[in-house]
């Protein structure tokens, strides 16, 4: 069966030219391109296959290697005067003792700000900081589905622009030192690695980190340390809300607490700079007077409660009256429902509400 190679480019106005001397009289090697509204894709089977695209305009490409190694890589000639915004290789092996920039350039790409390397194999014993060698511009770095564990503190010494990093969906272990070499960082994606704890000031030297991406992980607490202005913290095992003392001095706007086990809502831990607050499913009871007065005055721009368990009755009423106020402002709250019942409470009368007894 032929190998196949597919190159993706995502264009923007772009003419795309493939040529490939070695397909027009053979048989069993075929080159074609699909145009779509969003990218032109060629498909070249036969790995040993030379052939050459010249591309007038593009922001992304995409290369899906499939079976194909390094040593058949005859791409050429992708003619670029400017600076990619993005090349990712999909589905690739990684080249032993040659950095990745060798490849990029073997397309005709002189420079580019993003590169992304999608393996879906098992790298944490073959990645060193010598792939990345010689990406001068390089500010955004997508390293996700690499099976990345225990990996070296000095992996990114060579990226010192490195603004936006992608480590998602791997299995990492941080140490203290991890984020050394990356004082740049803006953006830190760590969503679905399995992390059940993250060291003190693991986070300290990132002083202009403004988003931290810790979605689908294992977390039961967090301990005082320095984070950005945007925290997600959805799907973890969070059963209280974490404490943000260190985090105020940074402005937090987004806190992103969904899907957790959170049970109670401590307004001491929620800063009054805050503009978005997701609490949905989770195991909230019920809500005090101070809690729905706090929550009714901060005039958030969003606000989640749907999911949880709240037992209704007459004294119960703050969750009600909460939600009858704020429900036209936030949509989440119109889904907000007593504990056994499927019945909203915002289409509940307060008479109503005084006659639902808890279920148990």
């Amino acid at each position: 069966m032929a190998t196949i190679i597919l190159v993706v480019l995502f264009v923007i106005l772009a003419n795309i030219f493939a040529y490939n001397p070695e397909c027009e009289n053979k048989s069993y090697c075929e080159c074609l391109k699909y145009n779509t509204s969003l990218s032109n894709i060629v498909n070249v089977h036969n790995k040993n296959v030379t052939f050459s695209i010249n591309v007038k305009s593009w922001s992304n490409i995409q290369i899906e290697c499939g079976d194909i190694s390094w040593n058949a890589f005859y791409l050429r000639q992708i003619k670029n005067e400017g600076v990619l915004d993005l090349i990712v290789f999909k589905n690739c092996t990684l080249p032993e003792e040659t950095r990745l920039q060798y490849f990029v350039r073997k397309l005709g790409i002189k420079e580019t700000n993003g590169l992304g390397f999608q393996s879906y194999r098992n790298l944490s014993n073959s990645l060193k900081k010598n792939h990345f060698l010689g990406f001068r511009f390089l500010n955004k770095l997508d390293l996700s589905h690499n099976g990345l564990t225990d990996i070296s503190s000095d992996l990114f010494s060579n990226l010192p622009n490195l603004e936006f990093l992608d480590l998602s969906e791997n299995s990492l272990v941080l140490r203290k030192d991890f984020f050394n070499e990356t004082l740049n960082l803006k953006q830190l994606d760590l969503n679905g690695n399995g992390i059940t704890e993250l060291a003190n000031d693991l986070f300290d030297n990132l002083q202009g980190l403004e988003i931290l991406n810790l979605e689908r992980n294992l977390l039961k607490e967090l301990d005082d340390g320095n984070y950005p202005l945007i925290l997600n913290l959805t799907g973890n095992y969070l059963r209280e809300i974490p404490s943000l003392d260190y985090i105020k001095p940074l402005n937090l706007t987004h806190l992103l607490l969904s899907n957790n086990n959170i049970s109670e809502i401590s307004l001491d831990r929620l800063p009054k700079t805050i503009q978005v607050l997701e609490l949905h499913n989770n195991n909230l009871l019920s809500m005090s007077y101070n809690v729905s007065e706090f929550l009714f005055q901060q005039n958030y721009k969003k606000l989640t409660l749907s999911g949880n368990q709240f037992i209704c009755g007459c004294d119960d009423r703050f969750i009600y009256v909460l939600v009858l106020q704020l429900q036209s402002i936030h949509e989440d709250l119109k889904n907000v429902k007593c504990q056994g019942y499927d019945t909203s409470l915002s289409s509940m009368t307060i008479d109503e509400l005084c006659l639902f007894t808890d279920p148990s």
